[in-house]
């Protein structure tokens, strides 16, 4: 979270935030009431609640926590508990101050998942879903300590590849709201890859797209 004191207000009244991490996300800081105070003196109109989600059982398990309390512990539905009352009470609270507080979660897309996200679905009445591609293969991309080794398993093609196909996978499934952050394999690629990163994404474009209209998926 920056200063307090360096937040502006926005010059544009009325607009929305739909992708915020707080600490509940292990790799996030700042509390929920922290994240509200902040939208209200940027002047947002409303601010949706996302915190990661990621529970593939074949990772590594670096990834699959929450933050309760300043306690790591696994992300299971029953963990999420604490974060959905938290957001709940924060609407209630702010409301009235003239800030709207929705209810969200940044799914972690592993293949077979789908049962895992209807369970969840089932347990919690989200406002807003979105999903988030952060593996390949079981190991993250997007982890500072393992995307070197996820990267050098495949050349920049067929990484690009996988990654398309397993976005493709998750709009297809009708279960998320939006699909995030569709180029997240760049944060480490240019790095590893290099410039070419940015240009081999176009063979891979047509099947997503079809799939987001085919389910009424958007993305960010």
């Amino acid at each position: 979270m920056p200063d307090f004191g360096d937040l502006k207000r926005l010059h544009i009244d009325g607009l929305a935030d739909y992708h915020c991490h707080t600490e509940y996300s292990i790799d996030a800081t700042g509390t929920i009431d922290e994240y509200c105070e902040a939208a209200l003196q940027r002047g947002l109109a409303e601010i949706c609640l996302t915190t990661h989600y990621d529970s593939n059982p074949r990772a590594d398990g670096a990834a699959n926590y929450i933050r309760v309390n300043g306690t790591q512990k696994q992300a299971t539905p029953e963990n999420l508990a604490p974060y959905v009352e938290e957001v709940r009470k924060a609407w209630s609270t702010y409301y009235s101050l003239g800030l709207s507080i929705k209810l969200g979660l940044e799914f972690g897309w592993y293949p077979g998942c789908e049962e895992d996200v209807l369970r969840l679905k089932k347990m919690y009445d989200f406002d807003y879903l979105l999903c988030g591609v952060h593996e390949l293969d079981d190991i993250c991309f997007c982890c500072t300590k393992t995307y070197e080794q996820c990267f050098r398993r495949f050349p920049l093609e067929k990484m690009v590849e996988l990654y398309y196909a397993d976005a493709t996978q998750a709009a297809k499934s009708g279960l998320f709201d939006t699909l995030a952050h569709l180029d997240y394999y760049k944060k480490f690629g240019e790095r590893f890859y290099g410039p070419r990163v940015h240009e081999v994404h176009q063979p891979f474009l047509a099947p997503l797209f079809d799939a987001l209209i085919s389910t009424n998926t958007a993305i960010e």
